[in-house]
């Protein structure tokens, strides 16, 4: 912290040996990190800075990484898990994967990912768990009709230094008339975990954050099945992102 290690913490390996081929580390909020091998216990670590400040995980030095994954806690009273596991049979390049059906946990951003079904279509649901970065200035959720570039039908973008949401159409290369709802109620703040809740409407986008009620935005690109992907980017750290009919 502070750019400066502090006092170093030193757990003999015991029986474990360099072959061995799985670590799990487990956060229990607000007491400690735990270390495990093989189903093991190893070693505890206590909470230096607040865990809800860590935004990455880094891993260096002489090993192979072949597979990570990370369980996400059910409430905030639940441990959150990341696992990291060698398959020499098969080495995983393709992350983030569903844990579940229609489900994808920890995807990176800029996060482009088809819609189920392959377009959309009224009663389609899109969860989005996340946080912005600390220094966040802006991130966008885009349902859009391929990759970067191409036709956007709702573009949501929570701007942090003007405290609004804009949300736009674009069309034939260009942007259309934004929208901003009332910038007394802006629901995002830097560093802090926020549920975003899209349904996909037969007339329009209805958006509920935080489990409140936001805005509407009425379909302006049509028909809907031309729309393909989600697409995710800017300051943010993604949790999840649930799709659900």
């Amino acid at each position: 912290m502070h750019n400066a290690y502090g006092a170093g913490v030193t757990v003999s390996f015991g029986h474990f040996s360099s072959s061995t081929d799985e670590t799990v580390w487990h956060t229990k909020a607000h007491v400690c990190l735990q270390v495990a091998f093989n189903n093991h216990h190893f070693a505890d670590f206590n909470h230096r800075l607040h865990y809800y400040m860590v935004e990455r995980i880094k891993v260096d030095g002489c090993v192979r990484i072949h597979r990570v994954e990370q369980t996400l806690a059910r409430s905030c009273s639940q441990p959150q898990r990341m696992l990291l596991r060698c398959e020499p049979a098969a080495v995983c390049n393709s992350l983030p994967q569903p844990v579940q059906p229609n489900t994808v946990c920890s995807p990176p951003t800029p996060f482009l990912y088809m819609l189920p079904g392959g377009c959309l279509q009224p009663g389609l649901t899109v969860q989005l768990s996340g946080r912005p970065l600390r220094d966040a200035k802006s991130f966008s959720v885009s349902f859009q009709c391929g990759g970067p570039g191409s036709d956007i039908a709702f573009h949501f973008s929570p701007h942090f230094h003007e405290k609004s949401v804009v949300c736009n159409s674009f069309q034939n290369g260009g942007w259309g008339t934004e929208e901003r709802p009332c910038q007394s109620c802006f629901p995002f703040a830097p560093g802090v975990h926020f549920d975003l809740l899209i349904q996909v409407l037969g007339c329009a986008f209805d958006v509920t954050v935080n489990g409140h009620y936001y805005l509407q935005f009425q379909h302006r690109l049509q028909p809907l099945h031309r729309v393909t992907h989600l697409f995710v980017e800017g300051d943010v750290l993604l949790a999840s992102c649930r799709f659900q009919h």
